[in-house]
């Protein structure tokens, strides 16, 4: 069962998270069309005044997009929860922790418009992510370190 969980997290970084750092800046930019036309929605809709909003009305490649990252965010967010019951826990919450924080950044980014950072920040996020998916995997099959203990020595 063990091999089936970091075979999904491994998947998880083939298909979600190395193409942000292969094409940083072009799936930045997908992202950020993605949602510039979400903001460019009215905030209200009255469905006696206006068109109410229906899924065949957005542009194919904000489907794609949309669909491309609800499917990753779902399946990363299942892994890291079920995560927390292994022997990586610390690393997982850790990671939990990190993402909560920086994900604040990117949404500054957004929206102050600052393309080229948003780009930065999602590569150094999607490497740092990558990094601890593949720490948990080494640490689970060969080198066994717990990193609880180990962090309690310093305190």
């Amino acid at each position: 069962m063990k091999i089936f969980f970091y075979l999904w997290g491994i998947l998880n970084l083939i298909l979600f998270t190395f193409p942000y750092i292969l094409e940083p800046r072009k799936n930045a930019k997908k992202l950020l069309n993605m949602i510039g036309w979400w903001k460019s929605l009215p905030n209200k809709q009255n469905s006696k005044t206006e068109k109410v909003f229906e899924f065949s009305d957005m542009p194919e490649e904000v489907k794609n997009t949309g669909i491309y990252m609800l499917i990753g965010v779902l399946s990363m967010l299942m892994w890291l929860i079920i995560g927390l019951f292994s022997f990586n826990w610390v690393v997982v919450l850790a990671f939990f922790i990190y993402s909560f924080i920086i994900g604040k950044l990117g949404g500054y980014f957004i929206k102050n418009n600052m393309e080229n950072e948003y780009t930065v920040y999602l590569f150094i996020h999607n490497v740092i992510e990558a990094s601890a998916v593949l720490f948990m995997v080494i640490n689970s099959y060969h080198l066994k370190i717990n990193v609880w203990e180990y962090l309690t020595t310093f305190f």
